[in-house]
């Protein structure tokens, strides 16, 4: 776990491996799953800034090969899961929020042929002119320090095989799922992010714009922008979860605090559920909300 303002480092601590009790580093490398989806989010951002494209644009402008009831479907809903696809009715027409890897499968495809290159590779000139020196993807060589990750039972524990690189493997994509990264540079990502480093102020606002509500699994009642979830209430933050077999993480910002969070995790039980496994992540981003609440209340009360 790792807790991090713009002023100052507040906290990091963990094991990269469990079994050695090696600590980990801002160096050491996580499979960040879901979360990659906000990195996806914002490459599609800076070519709609850019000119190339466009979020109200087609699927079907860029791949061509879909399906005819695929054509009521646009950018805009499938970074913000309300495609319609894997829902039962037609794709395109449901405006239910459905968590999709699929549609931001398809947004790789869109990204890909939009720059001419692979996700990896566009991934990487982008994130290295902000200094993110270690996100990489599964595709790329694993790094040295790459947190090996794990399943758990009351009796064994076995390390999941093939990681990071079973992510493709399973169906699910680079743009979905596939990101490799640091604690370190995801505290850089979100200071770069969300001060204006990267995008205008509009896509910002647009990014964070609720678009569809649900009920998350450990985060409760949440929006959901472009690759991003909306806490509203007690406090705002914008976050997201990610949990590839054996690596939960979740990635917070508090922007009224300028304060970033990242928990990085490798080692799930999953026979206990994914309740169980996000404990450690919910149970932090809960009690950093009461703690915010009370020192806005307290401020508050100062000024007063």
């Amino acid at each position: 776990m790792s807790v991090e303002n713009w002023e100052q480092y507040v906290f990091e601590g963990g094991y990269c491996n469990f079994t050695k009790l090696n600590p980990i580093t801002e160096n050491t490398h996580f499979s960040i799953a879901s979360i990659s989806k906000q990195f996806t989010a914002v490459l599609l951002l800076k070519l709609s800034e850019q000119g190339e494209i466009n979020l109200t644009d087609s699927l079907a402008r860029y791949v061509l090969d879909t399906p005819s009831v695929y054509n009521n479907i646009n950018l805009h809903k499938l970074l913000t899961h309300t495609s319609g696809l894997g829902l039962s009715s037609e794709p395109g027409v449901a405006p239910t929020y459905h968590y999709s890897n699929k549609g931001y499968n398809f947004l790789q495809e869109v990204l890909e042929k939009t720059t001419g290159m692979p996700y990896q590779q566009y991934l990487s000139k982008t994130v290295r002119q902000l200094g993110l020196k270690n996100t990489s993807t599964a595709r790329d060589p694993l790094p040295e320090q790459f947190a090996s990750a794990y399943t758990r039972t009351l009796h064994d524990t076995t390390k999941v095989p093939e990681m990071p690189q079973r992510i493709e493997r399973i169906g699910i994509s680079i743009a979905a799922g596939g990101i490799i990264s640091t604690a370190k540079d995801l505290h850089n990502w979100n200071y770069h992010l969300y001060s204006g480093k990267i995008l205008s102020k509009d896509n910002i606002a647009k990014m964070t714009t609720p678009y569809a509500y649900f009920s998350h699994y450990i985060l409760g009642e949440v929006g959901y922008g472009y690759g991003i979830m909306i806490q509203e209430k007690p406090v705002v933050a914008y976050m997201h979860t990610g949990y590839v077999r054996g690596a939960p993480s979740l990635l917070i910002y508090y922007p009224a605090h300028k304060l970033s969070v990242a928990i990085l995790s490798n080692i799930a039980n999953e026979a206990e559920g994914k309740k169980a496994i996000f404990n450690t992540h919910s149970q932090t981003k809960n009690i950093l909300d009461r703690y915010l609440v009370q020192l806005q209340t307290s401020t508050s009360d100062t000024k007063n």
